[in-house]
């Protein structure tokens, strides 16, 4: 649904995530615990799965619906795992392999 105020269009934006593969291990099992957050125009309008517990290959199967307007620039996508840690306290951030 897209309406035009005072000469800017706005609307919605639907994500669907279904799922990540071949994530790198960030846990001393050689797994992780992976959670995806989604911004648009960060820090504006954030969303975040789930964790999935002990996998590289979360499945999220999540939805994600974001206002958007002609201002909308920037959406991102970060996967982060849920308890690992690296030098002074921050999350791990997950890559593909």
């Amino acid at each position: 649904m897209n309406r035009c105020v005072a000469g800017a269009w706005t609307g919605r934006l639907q994500i669907k995530l279904h799922q990540g593969r071949a994530l790198t291990p960030k846990d001393r099992n050689g797994v992780a615990d992976p959670y995806a957050v989604l911004c648009l125009d960060a820090p504006l309008h954030r969303e975040q799965t789930a964790p999935r517990i002990r996998t590289l290959n979360p499945a999220w199967n999540f939805e994600a619906t974001f206002p958007v307007t002609q201002e909308s620039r920037r959406l991102t996508l970060e996967v982060w795992d849920k308890d690992e840690t690296q030098g002074g306290g921050e999350r791990a951030m997950l890559q593909p392999r």
